[in-house]
């Protein structure tokens, strides 16, 4: 339909809405604008931006004939058919004058080879040859220009494109500008694809992108266990998603001024860099030259692109006076004289927003300019504003005062607003507020976003300019208001509080910047933004004291207590200790005795888990003693619970089970509560754990893995399965192997479920452990290495030795002794570095039993000593190696007696144990000294009998042990033995030489989500 020349542009929409049988409000709804605003462009007393009337011609089903006409119609040129990119057409001044009409995109000049390059990228992806282009300028450059003509050459391909913006303001939300590209890509593949990413990966999205929940269920429950883990898998979510979306063309990433980018989303960006190198993705970053930031690891992170082998640095330079020429000429349609140029040039020094800003004072809010002025040479002096500065004072005073006053709200809100918080900034009556939006667009001050909700400035400079033209007293009056309107506006997350925190302070609202810093760090915390977190608290703190704020002591005791704990997990101890103590002087200087003692707990629980043993017990041994002075049965107990812990962790087992008696005493006496009585009986099944003594772990771990089940504490879950799998082996325990594993395997079952990364730790050693014990070497190593790389992604000294010990022992059922010394050499090196000893006294035996098979029995310790004191402090599974340990070097040295005397000691305390495994052991040893003595025959009996006996899912070692002394004592008679025993070995070199030595082994190890890691593991 064509419009009678009659008929105007409103009537024009108002007959296609009513032709659509559409209502106003109905229209707005679809177009993203209120009913108002239709209706004052029907009645012809509003311009429509040219994204609003995009929206408003799809929307009204307009034929592609017709919509070049209706979008013309829009700008005020009902005649022409549409508007010539460039061109400047007649148009309506703000106060009615005839005036030139600003265009929205002003043609490109001076850059056809970055535009060539940017070409011939793209045309690239389709190989999967990513890159990352690396957009650099001064401030008004063309960066932001440039990257929108990549968007659109993206486009002319048909390549889907994620992108966004920074923004000065939303440097303190974590993850802001990763969240709106996740959100984005998100929208473009749409629900089935989402459905399509991995269980975690979907998780690790929501959890940055709550709004994406509903698309991405169901959900795995994740865990905050170890937010280096965490990080690396939201990093891999990332990558996901955008090969996703990148199959099968390529994806164009493009993220402008990063100068602004929050440190989360820089690491995040950097990440995402990296793995453009291998897939089909060009991401185009655009930063200025000199980035006003000054943060270290910002600063890291985006030096560090520049050295990715596919980043390619693309630095605008300023226009030539040539570009300049181009320029105008394209704009009026006619050269312009040189001196015009050459005046241009000048003032603007070849700075693309210079000199659009010097073009905007001539091309717009005069009345009196026109092409033909602009030409003339003699008056060029009369019409160019001298400097940047005067071109903008002049431009702002052709503005109305309700439009200034919302130009004034705008400059204060920074960048990235809607209506109605610009709106509710200006205080300006919803009819008056939209017709200052439209001057603000129509004259090149602000732009509309491509969601057509949100507005922004043409350019940050233009802000900047605005902003410092207001007084000191109007900047905190403003920032006032858009402070107290964020913080009561309907739908505030607690995302924005960073944001709202920024206004309060620069309105001098101290308590109320307070409060929001306060939400910012806990919502920062909660996605793992650990580093931006600590910033909050710590402005928090500075409010607190600074401006002696009329909070309460308990306010600062509790903001002091969470920056101690992020700094915790940041691992910088000292300075979160630091911050609990501080903590507690301030508790105890206030009278705070309940606090004090939390908070004693606490830091006791820091350093525990710092492995800062002698601190932990110093401050839980206060915590216990204020509790008990208080009569307070339940802080007693986890006190009491803690003091057990770090005394099991150093395998004082005795003092251990006293800590844990009295937690359990506690519980029966006070009733305190299913889950420190879950913790009472995990407590106590640890002590019997480490004593040797199965079936009493066995029946504690039972009954607090029912507690647990019963509270839904799947840590607590965890944590006994993955104990009751170690107790299932044979050294120390009953000996069933098979059932071990199934545990382990139930045990990460949970863990998935909770997202626990650490119980990759205890089970992944286990079934190493296992495996290594049944003779599949092969697997046995494949586990190792899987739990060598998470310890080495999330940094855990205490497993790092524990995994040597491991080794150590499962070399010596490789038959590899010096391979196990060396493995025990480094274990000790980790137990100094780390400063703990957990399963540390299973070395000397280790060592041991390696001398002795070398035949270095001169070299080789008598455990004797060890032994009692090992017994004394009811560390009975050292007992159980020592003694083996010793039979082996007592034989060695042909001392047969005492080797008879030896194993069975060592019989008795597997049968009073129920440790089987250990029984077995015995008798054979008893087999080896009988056969000494001359008595073959009963040896050789004794050894037939233990090894029908054994089961094929047992110790393959010591069934390969039993095998060689029948063959031995029979002198190969039998040839059914000896053929099982030739079996044995070729199966124990072969899964020997499998086991070890492998290439991951000696480079770096596999990936732990590697499958044919986890088939083992």
């Amino acid at each position: 339909m064509v419009p009678p020349a009659a008929r105007s542009f409103g009537e024009w929409v108002r007959s296609e809405r009513l032709a659509l049988g559409l209502t106003q409000q109905q229209l707005g709804e679809r177009v993203s604008c209120s009913s108002h605003a239709i209706r004052k462009i029907e009645a012809g007393e509003r311009q429509p931006s040219e994204r609003l009337a995009q929206r408003l011609a799809s929307h009204l089903q307009l034929g592609s004939a017709d919509r070049g006409r209706f979008l013309a119609a829009s700008r005020g040129h009902p005649g022409h058919p549409a508007l010539v990119p460039g061109t400047v057409s007649p148009a309506r001044g703000s106060h009615g004058a005839s005036a030139l009409a600003w265009p929205q995109i002003l043609p490109l000049v001076g850059r056809e080879p970055e535009l060539a390059r940017l070409r011939g990228w793209l045309a690239q992806l389709r190989t999967r040859s990513g890159r990352v282009v690396l957009v650099t300028g001064e401030p008004g450059g063309g960066k932001s220009r440039m990257l929108t003509e990549t968007v659109e050459l993206a486009a002319q391909l048909e390549l889907p494109v994620v992108k966004t913006k920074c923004f000065e303001i939303e440097t303190g939300v974590p993850y802001c500008a990763l969240v709106k590209l996740v959100q984005a890509a998100a929208d473009q593949l749409g629900d089935v694809r989402l459905g399509g990413l991995q269980d975690i990966s979907r998780g690790e999205l929501s959890a940055i992108a709550p709004a994406l929940a509903p698309r991405l269920q169901p959900l795995p429950e994740l865990s905050n266990a170890f937010p280096e883990a965490r990080q690396v898998r939201l990093f891999a979510a990332i990558d996901e998603l955008f090969d996703a979306l990148a199959a099968p063309r390529g994806l164009v990433v493009a993220v402008d001024d990063c100068q602004w980018l929050d440190g989360m989303s820089a690491q995040a960006l950097h990440s995402i860099a990296r793995h453009a190198g291998v897939s089909a993705l060009m991401l185009v970053i655009a930063s200025r030259v000199e980035s006003p930031r000054t943060e270290p690891d910002f600063a890291r992170s985006l030096s560090a692109l520049n050295e990715l082998e596919h980043a390619e640095p693309m630095t605008l330079s300023r226009l030539s006076r040539g570009d300049v020429g181009a320029l105008l000429e394209a704009l009026l349609g006619q050269a312009a004289d040189r001196a015009t140029v050459e005046r241009l040039y000048a003032e603007s020094a070849g700075n693309p927003f210079f000199l659009r800003e010097m073009l905007h004072v001539v091309l717009d809010p005069e009345p009196s300019t026109s092409p033909s002025t602009l030409m003339a040479g003699a008056r060029a002096s009369r019409v160019l504003p001298a400097t940047l500065h005067t071109a903008v004072q002049r431009r702002l005073g052709g503005l109305s005062p309700a439009t200034r006053d919302m130009l004034n709200a705008a400059s204060v809100l920074g960048r990235r607003f809607d209506f109605d918080l610009l709106r509710g900034a200006s205080q300006l009556a919803e009819d008056a507020a939209l017709d200052a939006l439209d001057e603000l667009i129509r004259h090149g001050w602000l732009v509309e976003d491509d969601d057509g909700v949100h507005y922004d400035f043409a350019h940050d400079k233009l802000r900047e300019s605005v902003y410092q033209e207001l007084s000191r007293a109007r900047r905190r009056s403003l920032h006032r208001r858009v402070a107290e309107h964020m913080t009561h506006a309907a739908g505030k997350t607690s995302a924005q509080a960073a944001v709202v925190a920024e206004h309060a302070e620069a309105a001098g609202s101290w308590a109320l910047a307070m409060e929001q810093r306060t939400m910012a760090g806990d919502h920062a915390q909660k996605l793992l933004g650990l580093r931006t977190a600590e910033t909050h608290y710590t402005a928090a703190l500075y409010h607190c004291a600074a401006h002696r704020l009329a909070s309460t002591h308990a306010v600062r005791i509790d903001l002091l207590e969470r920056r101690g704990a992020v700094r915790a997990l940041l691992s910088d101890v000292d300075s979160g200790a630091a911050d609990l103590r501080e903590a507690i002087a301030e508790s105890e200087r206030n009278g705070m005795a309940a606090a004090r003692q939390r908070l004693l707990t606490i830091l006791g629980m820091t350093f525990q888990r710092a492995d800062r043993y002698a601190e932990g017990i110093a401050a839980l041994e206060d915590s216990l003693s204020s509790a008990r002075a208080a009569q307070d049965h339940a802080a007693v107990a986890l006190a009491n619970y803690w003091l057990g812990d770090i005394a099991w962790t150093l395998e004082r087992n005795d003092e251990a089970g006293r800590y844990f008696e009295e937690v359990m005493n506690a519980c029966r006496a006070h009733g305190l509560g299913k889950s420190m009585l879950a913790k009472a009986y995990h407590g106590q099944a640890e002590v019997a754990s480490l004593d040797a003594r199965p079936l009493v772990a066995f029946e504690n771990f039972d009954i607090s893995l029912r507690l647990s089940c019963e509270l839904g504490d799947r840590f607590q879950q965890c944590e006994n399965l993955s104990m009751m799998g170690w107790m299932h082996m044979g050294l120390h325990g009953s000996g069933e192997y098979a059932q071990a594993l199934a545990v382990f395997d139930r045990c990460m079952e949970v863990a998935k479920q909770a997202d626990f990364a650490w119980c990759v730790l205890p089970c992944g050693l286990g079934r190493a452990v296992i495996l290594s014990s049944l003779g599949r070497f092969e697997q046995a190593q494949a586990c190792f290495e899987a739990v060598e790389s998470v310890v080495h992604k999330i940094g855990m000294p205490r497993w790092e030795a524990v995994a040597e010990i491991c080794l150590s022992w499962c070399r010596l059922e490789m038959e590899m002794p010096e391979s196990a010394l060396e493995h025990v050499r480094l274990a000790r090196l980790r137990i100094e570095s780390a400063g703990v000893s957990f399963f540390s006294q299973l070395l000397p035996s280790i060592e041991t039993m390696a001398l002795v098979r070398l035949g270095r029995v001169d070299e080789a310790p008598d455990l004797a000593d060890d032994i009692a004191r090992w017994k004394r402090t009811r560390l009975g599974y050292a007992v159980m190696g020592g003694v083996l340990a010793r039979i082996e070097w007592l034989h060695a040295q042909g001392k047969t007696a005492a080797v008879l005397a030896t194993a069975a000691e060592l019989q008795a305390l597997g049968v009073e144990r129920g440790i089987p495994e250990m029984v077995v052991q015995a008798k054979y040893w008893q087999a080896v000294a009988a056969a000494a003595q001359g008595d073959v025959t009963a040896a050789l009996q004794s050894a037939r009998n233990l090894l029908a006996a054994m089961p094929l899912q047992s110790r393959f070692s010591l069934r390969l042990a039993l095998s060689r002394l029948v063959v031995r004592l029979s002198g190969g008679r039998t040839e059914a033995e000896a053929a099982v025993l030739r079996e044995m070995e070729v199966s124990m070199a072969a899964r020997r030489d499998g086991g070890c030595g492998t290439p991951a082994r000696q480079g770096h190890p596999p990936d732990p989500g590697d499958r044919e890691s986890q088939g083992a593991c």
